[in-house]
């Protein structure tokens, strides 16, 4: 992947060296976009996230290109820039414990209240990350959990590490890759995951997004499966006259694939199509 161009859309420094481990030197254009993710789930919220972060940074991208191409008088198709191998990469990381989800710490009292929380027991880690190829903007969006699980830890140690730099930059207010290693009794999943980008799962996801490796993607499987089942349960809404009123029972079935749309970063008119969704049921349901 070295000849390939790769634009990093987050100033980490740990997901670049973990790129930089696997032969990318990517070019960095941290995305400034504020966070607003509406997923409920840290699933939802990080690949929400990764897709805010990808997308922006691509628009910025092909503005400054389109820009040039005008004044440079070359087709986008002919800018070596916009070429198929160049790839936007966005991601983000959250912690998530007793369905809470935790992210960077505001303060070192935070930092505190976090590793409190974790310290003796078992948590997820979850990164989402997005690909977007900017030649024709195809995308790959998913995200990689990694069970992390903590020894107990005294207040004076939860204390002198909450005091220290480490913990302000990170979700979940720790750095396995640092002194926390220390308190780290074992992970299930990708390690890489953890420090803030699964790297294996996105080389992977790099070819199939390429053409270079023929498998279906579970998330493309798992839509026409939520599209297929959508167009039954409109047609079950359909014969259960559902201009008569608010059609208890078939409303829970068409929303749970909506709000899965959602949950995995997709636009509300994208989730409105996939699920069957109407205008009318919405309003019957926030009602």
């Amino acid at each position: 992947m070295k000849e390939r161009t790769v634009i990093l859309a987050s100033g980490s420094p740990r997901r670049r060296e973990l790129l930089q481990q696997i032969g990318i030197d990517p070019v960095v254009i941290p995305s400034q976009l504020a966070e607003c993710p509406s997923a409920d789930t840290p699933e939802g919220v990080v690949r929400q996230l990764s897709l805010q972060k990808a997308s922006d940074i691509a628009e910025q991208v092909r503005e400054y290109l389109e820009k040039k191409q005008k004044e440079w008088g070359i087709r986008m198709e002919d800018s070596a820039a916009m070429g198929e191998e160049t790839i936007v990469l966005g991601a983000d990381t959250v912690v998530s414990v007793d369905d809470r989800i935790l992210g960077k710490p505001e303060n070192h009292d935070d930092a505190a209240r976090m590793i409190r929380l974790l310290a003796g027991r078992g948590h997820s880690v979850y990164t989402g990350v997005t690909l977007i190829r900017l030649s024709d903007s195809r995308i790959v969006t998913f995200a990689e959990e990694t069970r992390v699980y903590v020894y107990p830890m005294s207040e004076e140690e939860i204390l002198q590490y909450a005091d220290s730099e480490e913990p302000m930059d990170k979700a979940g207010a720790y750095g396995i890759q640092g002194r926390f290693a220390a308190y780290i009794e074992g992970i299930e999943g990708d390690y890489s995951n953890v420090v803030g980008l699964p790297v294996g799962r996105v080389y992977q996801e790099w070819k199939r997004l390429m053409g270079r490796c023929e498998y279906e993607e579970p998330v493309r499987k798992e839509t026409e499966a939520m599209c297929k089942a959508a167009e039954e349960w409109k047609e079950e809404l359909l014969t259960q006259g559902r201009a008569e009123g608010k059609a208890e029972g078939y409303n829970e079935k068409t929303l749970i694939v909506y709000r899965n749309c959602l949950n995995r970063g997709m636009s509300q008119q994208d989730a409105i199509a996939i699920s069957g969704m109407t205008s009318e049921l919405l309003d019957s349901i926030s009602e």
